[in-house]
């Protein structure tokens, strides 16, 4: 990560127009913004959620506002093409929020389920699964686990590449804790994060994790690629971290340098999962190039640029934001934005 950041530089917000909600849930709204500059994608959340989950979990709100801020400065410091860049951030009163990457063609999840059969070819695997052991190691290598990787975290770019979503609105999963703001390879976290069909073995023993359990989230996603399902899934929470757990994966078909390298992915005892040089030296990766896939031009999708309606509706992008957590609407006077060059 760059160490040398420019400081923030003050955005206009009279230049700030809201094109479109793009979805809200318990954990924020986001919306797709043009800067006039450049499309980006805008995620706030409320103040008094922020709070209020404090309150329920025995935090203080200090605590709270650390988290969000460890990330911002952690997404200000990324330099890497498959993962976003902070554009902007957004204080108020009564929100928070960041401003990133806008990325055309939606996520990995809803491309899947877009193919004939719902699942893709070993080739586009390649393609995909390259790409997100180069954004995972390059996390690992910055003392960083993700611990949420899933298809809906795995953004498409407009040229065809991924873009590995994070923000503390995208770790959606089944107990957001605190990031260790001083994180060491040494150390393992036991924190319970991660969205159960995708969550490793050592997160549900509480026996503390690593970097390692990316790579196990990564075997699940691959499974998921090739089968169009996961591989663990119960009709129940207990059911799913159960199987999870005590059952082996189902490989079903011939015997193949990709099921091999997931089977090795989904090992339970993380000291003898495969990771890091393992995965870039395995079989399926033979004749990869490391060092041009990010330059491929022809990326198996290509969504392009996005291309705006002809809505010019005004959206009261704070109302909207504390409508989502109960807070009534506000008027968008007095926001503050700064944008990152």
């Amino acid at each position: 990560m760059s160490d040398h950041l420019p400081p923030p530089a003050s955005l206009d917000l009279n230049r700030l127009r809201v094109v479109a909600s793009l979805g809200r849930g318990a954990k924020g709204a986001v919306f797709l913004v043009d800067t006039g500059a450049e499309t980006l994608a805008l995620k706030a959340i409320s103040r008094s959620s922020i709070e209020k989950k404090s309150r329920i979990s025995n935090g203080s709100s200090e605590s709270a506002y650390r988290r969000i801020w460890f990330e911002h400065n952690v997404l200000s410091a990324f330099d890497h093409p498959l993962l976003p860049k902070l554009r902007g951030s957004i204080s108020t009163d009564r929100i928070v929020g960041f401003a990133m990457d806008f990325c055309s063609g939606g996520d990995l999840s809803s491309l899947r389920r877009r193919q004939t059969e719902k699942m893709f070819s070993d080739e586009v695997i390649r393609f995909y699964a390259a790409e997100l052991v180069l954004a995972l190691d390059y996390l690992h290598k910055s003392g960083i686990v993700y611990r949420d990787l899933k298809p809906e975290n795995v953004l498409i770019q407009e040229n065809g590449h991924l873009m590995l979503s994070y923000c503390f609105l995208c770790n959606s999963g089944i107990s957001p804790d605190e990031p260790d703001p001083d994180p060491d390879r040494s150390d393992k976290s036991n924190s319970f994060v991660g969205t159960e069909e995708y969550v490793a073995p050592e997160i549900i023993r509480a026996d503390g994790h690593d970097f390692s359990a990316d790579w196990w989230s990564l075997g699940v996603v691959l499974y998921e690629m090739l089968y169009g399902r996961t591989p663990f899934r119960g009709q129940t929470r207990k059911e799913t971290f159960y199987r999870i757990l005590n059952v082996d994966p189902d490989l079903v078909g011939e015997p193949t340098p990709l099921r091999d390298l997931i089977r090795g992915l989904l090992e339970k005892d993380p000291r003898r999962r495969i990771s890091g040089g393992g995965i870039l030296g395995h079989e399926f990766f033979r004749g990869v190039d490391w060092e041009r896939i990010l330059r491929v031009e022809r990326p198996p999708f290509v969504p392009g640029a996005f291309r705006e309606g002809e809505d010019d509706d005004v959206v009261d992008l704070e109302g909207v934001v504390l409508s989502v957590f109960g807070g009534g609407s506000a008027d968008v006077d007095g926001l503050s934005i700064c944008a990152v060059p």
